[in-house]
This record gives structure tokens, sequence and C-alpha cells, in this order.
């Protein structure tokens, strides 16, 4: 096997080790044959908003195929606390690599209902996709760091899903305060998640409600909260990366940390 250069790898031996310590979860789905290889991975750490994304495996990347790039809001909305506050600049804070100290960029609307509550697209030059990271962080209780969203993609007849309830914890999962959090859609045999790609669908749940404990709640569930209440708090959310470059260097079985 030939050498591999650079701190942006990491050894095989070293990420089973990293994941042994932060307790980060790999979860494969049962999705259409196209797709039969998606698989997430996740990691919500408490005690960490202070630090940013830097004890995180994976970091925010100024390098990703929309960096920069500012999304169309296609429905839902941001809650009234967002910063900053016009929507052009909540949706290229999610695009400017870079995880934003202010405790309230970006979240996601509260809204009872069970459908979701942000829903924004990128578009694009045909593509392949390899890999998916959103990050959130939540500098409170911890009941807004949880990701739950459906991801699909536009290979040009339209929006199909590529995976529903992508997402950085297990339903009932308790907040930890201040987490820092991601959650990596990609390939378990490191292939493109998707190919001609000229679309990506974010649409975002909202996560836990302001009762209780604030448990991780599933969005369409409605039952666990009484009197009967869907989730209604929003993620706050930080980044949101896209990768058209496998996540390996060629002839390596490191995964890159980005």
């Amino acid at each position: 096997m030939g050498m591999c250069f650079g701190n942006n790898f990491m050894k095989g031996g070293d990420l089973l080790m990293k994941k042994f310590i932060a307790l980060f979860v790999i979860l494969a789905f049962s999705v259409v044959t196209a797709f039969a290889a998606l698989v997430t991975e996740y990691q919500y750490v408490g005690g960490q908003y202070s630090n940013g994304d830097t004890n995180l495996t994976f970091h925010v990347s100024t390098l990703d195929l929309i960096n920069g790039v500012v999304g169309t809001m296609s429905s839902g909305g941001f809650h009234f606390a967002t910063q900053p506050a016009d929507n052009t600049a909540r949706l290229a804070t999610l695009t400017d690599g870079i995880w934003s100290s202010n405790g309230l960029t970006v979240i996601a609307d509260d809204t009872d209902g069970g459908v979701p509550v942000l829903v924004v697209e990128y578009t694009f030059s045909a593509t392949p996709i390899y890999d998916i990271i959103i990050f959130a962080g939540h500098d409170g209780d911890g009941a807004r760091g949880w990701i739950n969203c459906l991801v699909e993609v536009n290979t040009g007849s339209g929006y199909t899903t590529l995976m529903n309830e992508v997402k950085s914890g297990l339903y009932g999962d308790l907040p930890a305060a201040a987490v820092s959090s991601f959650v990596r859609l990609y390939d378990s045999a490191q292939a493109a998640i998707a190919t001609g790609v000229i679309g990506l669908r974010f649409s975002f749940y909202d996560v836990s409600h302001n009762s209780g404990a604030s448990f991780f709640q599933k969005y369409d569930d409605n039952t666990t909260n009484p009197p009967l209440n869907y989730p209604n708090q929003g993620t706050i959310l930080k980044e949101i990366d896209v990768y058209n470059t496998p996540p390996v260097e060629a002839g390596c079985v490191y995964w890159t940390v980005y």
C-alpha cells in the first residue's frame, strides 16, 4: 500500500479509538436498491459547544461543493430569534464554512404539526455526490442540538428521497447541556451516493418539545409528550457540507477528516 501524507486523513485504528472515545454510532438503513449501501453516522457531544466543532470527528469545511452558495428556502422558515435577522443572510450562514459562536445561529422554525419546518434547496451542474455532513449545536440545554432531516436528490426528473430521518441520535435520547453534533450521510462502500445530481433538498423537522425533559422526539409523534404534542423545537443549524469527491485518498484506507 502506498504512503499517505498530510493531516486530512486518520488511520483506521485511530478512527476506531476515536469512535470508542466519542461514542458515535453508525446506523444502517433499509433503502431502495439504488442506494442500498447508504448509511449514516453521527456524533452528539455534551459540554462541547464552546469549542465549536473542534472536538467533533468531522469539521466544518470551506472546500465542499456548496461552500459560499446561498440556498433557496422553498418552504418553512426560521425561529424569530435567529441571528442574523434576514433570511438571505441566514441561508448564507449555512454554507459559509464557519461554525458560528453565536448560540442563536441558525434556528429552524418552531411548529407543532409533524411536518418539515425548514426546507432548503441547492442546485448546480450535474455532479456525483459522495458525502453530506450537517452540523448543529446548542449552547443551552442541548434540546435543539439534534438533527432530523429528509434528504432528497434531483437527477433530472424531479426530487426523489435519498434518505428520510437522517438523524443525529436515537428517539428518546435525553439532551446534554451545551452540545456540538453532526450527522453524516454516505455510502459504506465509499461509492457515490448519487450521480448526475443537479439538485439537493434538505427538509428539517423539529426535534424536541419544550415540556418535560425535552427528549429527542420523532417528527410525526404526538403521543409521547402529553397532552398529545408534536415536537416543536427546531434545530440550531451550523453548516451543511456536500462533497462531490470520494472521502478517501486513492490507494489508502484512511477516512478524510474534513
